[in-house]
């Protein structure tokens, strides 16, 4: 099956991120505070490099993820 679509934005703690029985592939994160957030995936068995971005486009930094890799794991800091 091919990777995925972009689901709507998260906006409140009401909300939810996923679709029912398929495994996340990408994520992105965005801060309201004057600090830069850091967020991190792993993938079977290796984690992919800390990404900073919030832009689908922006295979490099905008986004943690490999579109059709299952992601099982997450770290997310600000600094």
């Amino acid at each position: 099956e091919p990777a995925g679509k972009w689901l709507p934005e998260v906006t409140n703690r009401d909300n939810y991120a996923g679709t029912y029985y398929k495994p996340i592939d990408a994520v992105m994160f965005k801060t309201n505070t004057n600090k830069t957030i850091y967020y991190q995936v792993h993938t079977k068995g290796k984690w992919l490099s800390y990404v900073t971005g919030y832009n689908e486009n922006d295979k490099i930094n905008g986004y943690a993820g490999i579109l059709g890799k299952e992601i099982d794991g997450l770290r997310i800091y600000l600094k």
